[in-house]
């Protein structure tokens, strides 16, 4: 079908207009936000039937209830720190490789 005929790859709504875009099909509320912000639209902006849609987990995924008490422990931002220092000390480590092999070459 036609671009209109699909739905928004963000928040899954059919409304019109819609919009190619590099973040996939947007409708006009997300393309917005997309253009003004440089983000896509956080899913509180989202409408109540893309939230039924959110419910089930996807095929061949299975959710049980500790996995779901340990996500909701894990702050996003202290994650995305962990995430940085790990790869600070991936970087520190090949740097200090570079380091060693640069003086070995050397003598």
């Amino acid at each position: 079908g036609t671009i209109e005929d699909q739905e928004c790859s963000n928040c899954e709504i059919t409304s019109t207009p819609m919009y190619s875009t590099p973040r996939g099909i947007l409708c006009n509320e997300c393309f917005n936000y997309w253009q003004k912000s440089g983000l896509m639209r956080p899913e509180l902006y989202r409408n109540k039937s893309s939230l039924k849609k959110l419910k089930q987990p996807p095929k061949n995924m299975c959710l049980d209830l500790n996995s779901l008490k340990s996500n909701e422990s894990i702050d996003p931002i202290e994650k995305l720190e962990d995430d940085i220092r790990h790869e600070l000390s991936v970087i520190q480590l090949h740097n200090q490789s570079i380091e060693y092999l640069t003086n070995q070459s050397r003598q």
